[in-house]
């Protein structure tokens, strides 16, 4: 059997501009693992051997694994079991009973750019949302909104996105079983060591289940 040999340029890690790694960064943002045809005319775009931009995307996948699985660790989050649907009750007390814990910890992260996608959220917020990761995943805050949801405030909250900013609103969302909740969302941006805007991390505070007589 024959082995092809790879060219000393394919072999040595090339360094990229920042303004390179920027262009990386947006492709990987939307597809971490893009086919060929991009692969190659991101080549030709930076001038680069397609193994090259093929090398920067499996290691920018190799970090992003071993961050997620650091924060993970750091956190002590774990993957959350798929459970079978539960009761309108049940969902309401386990709610109510995730409410008066004192070290609650509710975040999401979304991508960081329109439409806002979510790409993770912590176990404290899908057990108290009553979502499973994968429903979470690639859907929008629209996943939580309803009747009584501020529209003031989602347009605040837009603005802050769109502005590439931090910023907070007091806000009346829903769980999956629709049960609704007050609390004050706070959005920031997270950036990497370029200081490009990579991800939102949006945390909850001051979480209020309301009573069952608001509309849903």
């Amino acid at each position: 059997m024959a082995f092809k040999r790879r060219s000393l340029e394919d072999r040595r890690q090339h360094r990229f501009k920042a303004s390179d790694v920027a262009r990386l960064e947006e492709v990987f943002a939307t597809s971490p693992i893009p086919n060929r045809e991009t692969r190659l005319l991101l080549a030709r775009d930076l001038s680069v051997s397609e193994r090259q931009v093929q090398v920067w995307l499996q290691n920018k996948r190799q970090r992003t694994k071993r961050r997620e699985s650091l924060a993970r660790k750091l956190t002590g989050e774990r993957k959350m079991p798929i459970t079978p649907p539960i009761s309108l009750d049940v969902q309401r007390a386990l709610a109510t009973e995730a409410n008066i814990c004192d070290d609650l910890s509710m975040e999401i992260y979304l991508e960081g750019h329109f439409p806002f996608q979510v790409l993770w959220a912590s176990n404290d917020w899908m057990a108290f949302c009553g979502f499973s990761g994968d429903e979470i995943k690639g859907q929008t805050m629209k996943l939580i909104q309803g009747p009584a949801t501020d529209r003031e405030a989602i347009n605040i909250l837009n603005e802050v996105g769109a502005k590439r900013s931090s910023g907070e609103a007091t806000l009346i969302n829903y769980t999956k079983a629709r049960v609704p909740f007050r609390h004050t969302l706070k959005i920031e941006p997270l950036v990497n060591s370029y200081g490009q805007l990579r991800i939102y991390r949006a945390k909850s505070r001051d979480v209020q289940v309301l009573p069952a007589s608001i509309d849903v």
